[in-house]
Parts: C-alpha cells; sequence; structure tokens
C-alpha cells in the first residue's frame, strides 16, 4: 500500500468523526455513500460555528475507501493541516478541519469517550473517590513522608493573608514540591459554573503549548468530587483532539477537585511527558490532599476579602451618611408669614434624594427638592455634589433658571448620561409672594390656591446633569393669602409592596396625594406631612420603602 492510497476497511467496522464542537465533544457515524458537512443543521454533520459554511464539504464512503471534498466553502477544508483542492482519501487518526472545527476519524477499536463510572479501573484512567482520599489522608498523616514535609512547609502559607493572585502562585509551588509536572494549573470555577484558569506554570518544551484540558474529565472531577489519573494521554480518547497533548507528547496527568469540604470550587491539573516519571495512584492521593488543603485556604481567602469589602462599604456608607446629615437642615426656618415643613426618609443608610431652603442677601428664598437616579453611595455622592453646587451657585445666580443650567454645565463635565437629578428649584420673593421656579424633570409640585383651584408647576427643563448642550425654561406662580404648596419625591407616589408577578400596586394609584393634602390643608403643615407619611407605611404594611421619600409643604398665612 503506498502513502497516498486511503486505508483499507473490513465493512463491519464502524467509522466515524469526533470532536470537540463548542464545549463537548460529539461524534457521528459515516456509513455508506455520501455524508454532508457543515453549519445548516438538516445536514448529516452540524458544525454550529461562524466559521463553518452553511454547506462546506462531503465525505464519500465507499467500501473500505473514504475521500473527503470541500464544496466551495469559504474558510476551506483541511486535512493533518494541509488544505484540500478536490477529493482526498482519508485514512483513521487523519484531522479533518472544516473552518476552525477539527474532527478526527476514529475506529469502533478505538473508544470515543469512556465512561468514568465509581470505582472502575479503565486502559488508560484512575479514579480515586472522596472517601478513598480522607482515607489516604489518614494514612499520610501516621506515616513520615513527602507529604508531611509539604504540609510542615504549609502551616504559614494557611494562615498568611495575602492578595489571591499570590495564593493561586503560592498553590502551585506547593504542588511542585509534591508531584514533578511539565505543566500545571489551577481552575476556579465561576459564578456559572465555567472553569477559568487562574494561574499556570509550564517547564521545558511546554512551555509554548495551548492549555486545552478536556471537559470530560474536568466535569467529571467536578460533578463527582473525584480525583482522576490518566496514564497515557496520547492513546485516551478524550485528549487526541486537543493539539497541546499531541506536540507536547503529553503522557501522564492528573486532575483533582479542589474541594473545600463544602463544595467544589475549582481544580488542580497536573501532566508530565516523562515516560520514567510517570504518576501513579500514590501521586494522584497525594495531589488529591493538598488539593482539600488549598481549597480550603482559598475559600478562607475569598471570605475574608469578602468581610473586609463590607467593612470598607460600610465605613464608606457610615462617612456618606454623616456627610448627608451635616448638609441636610433637619428643622429649616420658614420665611416670615409662612409655614415650612420638610422631611426626607432615605431607604438605606444613605440617600439619593435632597432638598435645601436657602436665605438670599436681598432678602429672596431658595427652595430645592431633588431626586438622584439610582441607591447607595454612588447616589449619595452625586446628591452631595448637587446639594454643594446649589449652595455654591444660589448668590451668584439672580434668578433660578441660571442657577440650573450653571449647575447641569457643572454636573455634565463629572457625571455620565446615566448619572443626573430630577430638580425642583425655586426662588421666593417675600414682597411681591411670587414664585420663581425650575422644573427640571420632576414630579409636578401642587399650589392649592385659597380659592379652590389647583395649579400644577408641570416640568420646564429635562433633569440635570443628563446630557450637555440642553436648556431650562422658567416658569412664575403666584403665592396669594391661604394658599399651600407640597412638593415630593417619587419615593411617595411609587412606594408599593414587591411582588413576584406583574407590576407592583403604587401609593399613588391608590391614594391621590392631591386629596390628601386638599382634604389636611387647613390642618399645620407638620400634621400634614405626618398623615401622609403614615398613610404611606400603612400602605407598605411592614414592608420597607423601595425608594427614598422627600416631601417639602410651604403656606401662606391667611
Amino acid at each position: 500500500m503506498t502513502p497516498c492510497e486511503p486505508r483499507r476497511y473490513r465493512l463491519h467496522m464502524d467509522i466515524k468523526l469526533s470532536g470537540i464542537v463548542g464545549e463537548s465533544l460529539q461524534t457521528w457515524d459515516i456509513p455508506e455513500g455520501k455524508t454532508l458537512i457543515g453549519r445548516s443543521s438538516e445536514l448529516d454533520v452540524s458544525l454550529p460555528d461562524r466559521s463553518v459554511s452553511r454547506h462546506h464539504a462531503a465525505v464519500r464512503r465507499q467500501g473500505d475507501t473514504l475521500h473527503v471534498e470541500d464544496v466551495g466553502s469559504r474558510n476551506g477544508t483541511s486535512v493533518n493541516g494541509v488544505r484540500i483542492h478536490g477529493p482526498h482519501p482519508l485514512k483513521p487518526d487523519d484531522r479533518v478541519s472544516f473552518g476552525n472545527v477539527t474532527l478526527r476519524l476514529v475506529t469502533e477499536e478505538r473508544p470515543i469517550q469512556p465512561a468514568l463510572t465509581e470505582h472502575t479501573q479503565l486502559d488508560s484512567t484512575f479514579k480515586l473517590n472522596w472517601k478513598e482520599i480522607q482515607e489516604a489522608a489518614a494514612a499520610e498523616n501516621r506515616e513520615t513522608s513527602e507529604m508531611f514535609q509539604v504540609l510542615t512547609d504549609l502551616g504559614e502559607f494557611l494562615v498568611r493573608h495575602q492578595p489571591q493572585e499570590e495564593i493561586f502562585e503560592a498553590c502551585l509551588d506547593s504542588v511542585e514540591k509534591l508531584v514533578p509536572f511539565q505543566r500545571a494549573c489551577l481552575l476556579l470555577l465561576d459564578d456559572t459554573g465555567s472553569a477559568d484558569l487562574r494561574a499556570a506554570r509550564f517547564k521545558g518544551e511546554n512551555s509554548n503549548l495551548e492549555l486545552a484540558l478536556s471537559q470530560t474529565m474536568v466535569q467529571t472531577v467536578i460533578s463527582e468530587r473525584a480525583s482522576l489519573l490518566v496514564r497515557d494521554a496520547q492513546s485516551d480518547a478524550r485528549f487526541q483532539l486537543q493539539e497541546s497533548v499531541i506536540l507536547g507528547k503529553i503522557r501522564s496527568a492528573l486532575v483533582a477537585p479542589l474541594f473545600d469540604n463544602t463544595q467544589v470550587i475549582g481544580v488542580l491539573y497536573a501532566d508530565t511527558s516523562e515516560l520514567t516519571a510517570a504518576y501513579d495512584k500514590e501521586h494522584l492521593r497525594r495531589l488529591a490532599l493538598l488539593a482539600n488543603i488549598l481549597a480550603v485556604k482559598i475559600t478562607n481567602a475569598r471570605l475574608l476579602e469578602v468581610q473586609r469589602e463590607k467593612e470598607r462599604m460600610q465605613q464608606e456608607m457610615e462617612t456618606a451618611e454623616h456627610i448627608q446629615r451635616t448638609m441636610l437642615l433637619s428643622e429649616p426656618d420658614p420665611p416670615e408669614g409662612y409655614e415650612l415643613d420638610v422631611r426626607l426618609e432615605p431607604c438605606t443608610e444613605v440617600g439619593g434624594d435632597l432638598y435645601d431652603v436657602i436665605t438670599l442677601p436681598d432678602g429672596r428664598w431658595v427652595f430645592v427638592l431633588g431626586d438622584v437616579v439610582g441607591h447607595g453611595v454612588g447616589a449619595a455622592m452625586l446628591m452631595t455634589n448637587a446639594m454643594a453646587g446649589v449652595r455654591a451657585l444660589a448668590e451668584l445666580c439672580d434668578e433660578p433658571v441660571e442657577l440650573v443650567r450653571r449647575l447641569h454645565d457643572q454636573m455634565c463635565h463629572f457625571t455620565d448620561p446615566t448619572s443626573y437629578v430630577t430638580m425642583f428649584v425655586a426662588v421666593l420673593d417675600l414682597a411681591e409672594h411670587r414664585l420663581d421656579y425650575v422644573n427640571a424633570g420632576h414630579e409636578a409640585p401642587v399650589l392649592l390656591v385659597s380659592d379652590g383651584s389647583v395649579v400644577h408647576l408641570k416640568s420646564t427643563g429635562p433633569p440635570v446633569g443628563l446630557i450637555p448642550g440642553l436648556d431650562f425654561a422658567a416658569a412664575t406662580v403666584a403665592i396669594p393669602p391661604g394658599s399651600l404648596l407640597c412638593a415630593w419625591s417619587d419615593g411617595i407616589t411609587e412606594a408599593h409592596v414587591p411582588v413576584e408577578d406583574g407590576d407592583p400596586d403604587l401609593f399613588g394609584e391608590h391614594e391621590s396625594l392631591e386629596s390628601i393634602v386638599g382634604s389636611l390643608r387647613d390642618q399645620p403643615v407638620k400634621a400634614i406631612t405626618n398623615e401622609i407619611y403614615d398613610r404611606v407605611d400603612n400602605f407598605l404594611d411592614g414592608g420597607s420603602a423601595p425608594d427614598d421619600r422627600t416631601l417639602l409643604i410651604l403656606r401662606r398665612n391667611a
């Protein structure tokens, strides 16, 4: 038989194409006749990869002869790394690449994916379950061994706090003391269950090879909490399709779960190409025991970092809360001839709502009520900056529209479009009892006039800090004797109890804030505030408020 001749098969021999597609090992039988291959789901061999054309190639089998032919694909077809032009013969173990997807031609004599059953000694694989690992650990404790020396050296490492990246490298140092390897790596599971490479170490001729682990073996280790020894990776079907194993001549491999006595958080892997240093069961037991110890260390380090992050966040929250308490006036004095009450209740330690009452040198009064998008420390910082900006600009700007324009320009310089403030800014002229205001995207306050009419102070511009270049307009309204102004944040009208399905019921849909204020307009303003907050609390029925709640009520005496 010449080298270019296709290999002859016995007719009863099964012939298959096998390879990693996506993240799983897949296998297709190659029957007599024509087998179509491509990205289309309607073909005999469907390869859902963007590098594969919808109709990419065809394999023809006639008796004991096989040929592969490209059918005009975009990225071509290769056999053993050489691009083909026209029909090309195939023989066992040939690697056929369709775009970026490589499949191997195998026969039934070579198992595609041996099952990893409990306590099963396979031709190339030995599996050690967790109970056997614990028994091995007890045996190690009764003996003077290399493992004892490694555990002694680990003492300081286990109690010393250090960054996680340093811990991962130190874990591989421990592996190197216990198990000889050409390559070793540590992988940790993320929130989705995927194994991410966190540390790797390559030696010698394998230093430039890409590390490609068998997904079958990794998932077996994770799901069954078992350690695996592969005696001959060159003949194991789970490794045959990985170029790093082939080129690196990897002969023996170990895979152990990082089990922290509660859950598997990752895997430890080591391999060698030295025939004289092939791994045995003793190597597997030692790596498995070491992996358990290292997993506990990694978990403890993670928990410590989480705790420190919580402490840091708590300190930031306390600082932000202190700043807010300092900036917010607890009991602002009212203008002469008026009643005033303002209340802000954050839904967390710090809030994104704001209010301010400022007396100008010329005798006018500035009233501000705003709502920063979002919650937590970020919203609190933006709220603090907005209040500082208002106070700095109040005496520099003659009109509220000028104040809002300049504040908007400032905020656009240090915030992104996802951070903005809805704001109601009003200036009260006590001589004329006239209110000049800008409503920057805020809920419309209501003015209940003494003659029974109601004026809604609707929006006159967009939220502050939303997009550079936007403009604002001002409006004016008179405040006759006995009139009452009420402004609020949407944390009051949109207060609700969370529900699993559907839209929640909002307080504002059950009770109109305008109606409540109207029915209580003859009461002292503080009594009106108390009644509104009591009704919201009753509506929440003991539940926590989902948003900050702020209310400002101003009434001119009759």
